[in-house]
């Protein structure tokens, strides 16, 4: 009984061992001053087949229920980046920050002729519209190592 135990125990802790998304971080901003603080990291899906799959999680205090649109700035140029809501927690030790996590195919952002200084733009669900900077020269090197 003691065996089959062990091998039961055995089984359910490496299949629950592959069986999580392991991320890699890839980029983190934030913005932070005496009354707002918002910011994103970014992470590289690295257990799934796509290797293009991008994780972003946004934090802020600010009150929202979803980000409605994500905007990259390069330039005079603005490109809107399609994502899906994921059902990702981040976790954080500020309970007074709402988190929201999404995910996108970085071959958005990696096939379109932009600058490498760019500027992320969170439109929220309140109106609020919040800008972030992002090194896309850095992330795309960052990315086509792994």
């Amino acid at each position: 009984m003691k065996k089959l135990f062990l091998i039961f125990a055995s089984i359910l802790f490496t299949h629950t061992a592959f069986c999580q998304i392991t991320k890699q971080s890839i980029d983190y901003q934030y913005f932070r001053d005496t009354k707002d603080y918002y910011s994103f990291e970014l992470f590289k899906i690295t257990s799934q087949s796509n290797a293009s799959v991008m994780l972003l999680n946004f934090s802020s205090n600010a009150n929202y229920d979803k980000i409605e649109k994500i905007y990259i700035k390069s330039g005079d140029r603005d490109y809107r980046l399609p994502f899906k809501h994921s059902e990702e927690i981040a976790k954080s030790d500020n309970p007074k920050l709402k988190n929201y996590a999404v995910s996108f195919n970085a071959s958005e952002f990696m096939d379109k002729r932009m600058l490498c200084k760019a500027q992320l733009i969170f439109k929220l669900d309140n109106g609020i519209n919040y800008t972030l900077p992002l090194n896309l020269c850095d992330i795309t090197d960052l990315i086509s190592k792994h």
